[in-house]
């Protein structure tokens, strides 16, 4: 494929504040410099392949004999954005109401210097993408704003036509995301290897058949992305031999929550930079969601209140020290418990030796832990 042209692109500045550093895309045009049609837009041929397979399907009768699994991979809103013609007025409509994070605003006050209690990986985002322009962060969330609404009007595209064909009601449908997006926060946009909330939290929104009977519902309680294809295979009447670390959400969706105390485990490795990630999230007596991440390459941890949009790292403020003490113990318990995790669990149990109770024997990676 050959590099989008753009009427306007959003670059980003490397650490002198100078040099043009990294480019995340922005408003697409024709090679010849004329508009760009969001009928050759990329989401826009994904959803008309996608609708033209389901009425092939249909008209030569397999669809009928067979169920149909049909999976949409848009590459929106991820960078390098591709903003085509007809979202002017929206865009005007955003520039009004559009603000900055406030750890944005933080971060420009240090003159972008790490925070006290920041592990290094943050720093090496942050000097990766030198969003030192507010007005650039401003552009790139507008963008990112627009692409939103871009994939929205495809999927509705694909949900009229589910609609008219005669399916939706049948169909079980998932809307998800494969990672959350830092949006500015911390000076920092995309994704990383750091377990930050925005990033961990993705949209998970789920249409049953409207046969199984299942009400309308928000569900509060935490699951994960790994549950989906259980809770594909529950719908199916399906009975999985293979282990699988998710578990069917169709009790959740029936009764409308789930279990609080599930250990979902988030874990990092490389992307920009290295760091072995791994945490876990838990809900306190006092009804807050809180999330506790230990980082591998950095001496600092990462304690959030889950409940906060704009998430502050509490790792050292002396008022959670006893929530905080627990989940330590519990993320000692859960890389105990597999032995996947083993390689987590052999630092972590050294790191962390005075908040973990005392276990006995050899240490060595390839023990078991007793």
């Amino acid at each position: 494929m050959k590099p989008q042209k753009y009427s306007r692109e959003i670059v980003f500045e490397q650490q002198d504040r100078t040099t043009p550093g990294n480019s995340v895309g922005g408003w697409i045009v024709q090679e010849d410099g004329n508009p760009f049609p969001i009928e050759a837009h990329y989401s826009y041929y994904l959803v008309k392949k996608a609708i033209d397979t389901v009425e092939g399907l249909l008209e030569n009768g397999s669809g009928k004999r067979h169920p149909i699994y049909l999976q949409l991979d848009f590459f929106d809103p991820h960078q390098p954005f591709s903003v085509p013609a007809g979202f002017e007025q929206r865009e005007r409509e955003l520039h009004q109401v559009m603000t900055l994070p406030d750890t944005y605003h933080a971060a420009q006050q240090r003159d972008f210097r790490p925070e006290q209690n920041e592990p290094e990986i943050i720093d090496i985002y942050r000097r990766y993408w030198g969003i030192y322009q507010p007005q650039k962060l401003l552009e790139y969330r507008v963008a990112y704003a627009l692409q939103l609404e871009l994939v929205d009007q495809m999927i509705g595209r694909v949900l009229s036509r589910l609609k008219e064909l005669g399916l939706y009601d049948q169909m079980l449908i998932a809307f998800i995301s494969d990672h959350g997006e830092m949006n500015g926060r911390r000076a920092v946009v995309d994704k990383g290897v750091y377990l930050y909330p925005d990033v961990l939290r993705v949209p998970l929104v789920i249409k049953p058949p409207k046969s199984s009977g299942t009400p309308r519902r928000i569900v509060d309680s935490p699951v994960s992305l790994l549950d989906l294809s259980q809770t594909f295979l529950d719908f199916a009447g399906i009975q999985p031999e293979a282990k699988f670390d998710g578990v069917s959400l169709r009790s959740y969706l029936d009764y409308g929550s789930g279990s609080e105390d599930r250990n979902l485990l988030f874990f990092g490795g490389w992307h920009v930079g290295v760091n072995f990630a791994c945490g876990i999230q838990q809900r306190a007596a006092n009804g807050h969601r809180y999330l506790y991440a230990y980082n591998c390459t950095s001496t600092v941890g990462e304690f959030y209140d889950l409940d906060n949009p704009d998430a502050v790292n509490l790792i050292n403020d002396p008022g959670y020290d006893a929530v905080r003490l627990a989940m330590i113990r519990r993320l000692g318990e859960v890389l105990q418990s597999d032995p996947r995790w083993i390689g987590y669990w052999a630092e972590f149990r050294i790191a962390r030796f005075n908040a973990l109770p005392a276990s006995k024997g050899d240490m060595q990676l390839f023990t078991l832990p007793t």
